[in-house]
């Protein structure tokens, strides 16, 4: 779900979670971690790397998981292992309110990755391996992101938030 943007405090560093997953206890520790050393730059377990040919993202299963420890506008969050996210991203939200709603209403990946673009805020990416992160069985619900990736709605939503104006700088950017 996303955060809602209308509400966000943009004085203080705001840590997400999955609502789905148990967490392991050195979780919260490497995020506050990552957070104290590069305090501007927006981090999360397992960010993927934008995988873009000419003005067309490529299909988001092909996107590698960013093995690079550098923050890099290249980066895209993951959101479901989870992500801290700067005071000053956080004003960014807030400026742009629930626009989400019209071009990517359920990936908040998308819509929160883009607003780093936008505004050039680094996506750093922790890695989780030797980390578990197990799923708490749910009855009667559905993973969003497994039917997003399924059914190609993350995929839709891509197109529908960067204009070609941002596929133009980010083939720039991939090909630098």
């Amino acid at each position: 779900a996303y955060l809602n943007s209308t509400e966000v405090d943009p004085s203080q560093p705001l840590i997400t979670a999955n609502h789905n997953r148990v967490y392991p206890s050195e979780w919260l520790d490497r995020l506050m971690t990552a957070h104290q050393e590069h305090p501007s730059v927006i981090h999360c377990f397992d960010a993927k790397r934008i995988g873009i040919n000419k003005y067309h993202f490529d299909p988001l299963h092909f996107w590698d998981v960013s093995r690079d420890a550098h923050p890099d506008r290249l980066n895209f969050l993951n959101t479901e292992l989870g992500v801290i996210y700067p005071a000053e991203f956080l004003k960014f939200v807030k400026e742009r309110g629930t626009g989400f709603r019209s071009v990517a209403p359920d990936t908040e990946d998308v819509w929160m990755s883009h607003i780093a673009f936008r505004e050039e805020v680094l996506i750093g990416s922790l890695q989780s391996e030797g980390l578990v992160f197990d799923p708490i069985p749910v009855k009667e619900t559905y993973d969003l992101s497994r039917i997003q990736f399924m059914f190609g709605g993350a995929q839709i939503q891509l197109g529908q938030t960067y204009t070609r104006e941002d596929r133009q700088k980010l083939f720039q950017l991939h090909n630098a």
